[in-house]
């Protein structure tokens, strides 16, 4: 059902866009894709969108992939991996964070672009490929 894909490990997000050729272009092999963002000490409140690092810088970075005919497609906030929450205070710990392709790209895909406005390091960054229940 899931199809994963390394683009790399310790991804530096910073304010300018910083563009990564993976060693296999990215394919499309089920309904669905994204990029999936691993890291460590992050979280989400309840009521906004994005999610905060340890130091308590707000992230919402931006991330693109560039398709066969070379037009960059931006990829949309899509859903988290949580690890445990505080209820008490809406909080909820972050381990992934997925963006998901939702354009008529034409794959394969040869480059993924990443910028954040709060630099951080992702522990690792993959292309997910995925079908619904």
């Amino acid at each position: 059902m899931y199809v994963y894909q390394e683009i790399g490990r310790e991804v530096a997000f910073e304010k300018s866009w910083n563009e990564i050729a993976p060693a296999e272009p990215l394919g499309v092999c089920r309904r669905f894709q994204a990029v999936t963002l691993q890291m460590d000490g992050a979280y989400h409140k309840g009521d906004q969108e994005g999610f905060f690092l340890e130091d308590g810088s707000y992230v919402w970075p931006d991330i693109e992939v560039e398709d066969a005919e070379h037009i960059w497609h931006r990829l949309e906030g899509g859903s988290y991996g949580m690890s445990g929450a505080d209820l008490a205070k809406d909080i909820y710990f972050v381990s992934s964070a997925s963006f998901d392709l939702r354009s008529e790209a034409k794959p394969p895909f040869h480059r993924v672009r990443l910028r954040s406005d709060s630099p951080f390091i992702c522990k690792k960054v993959s292309w997910l490929n995925y079908n619904l229940k």
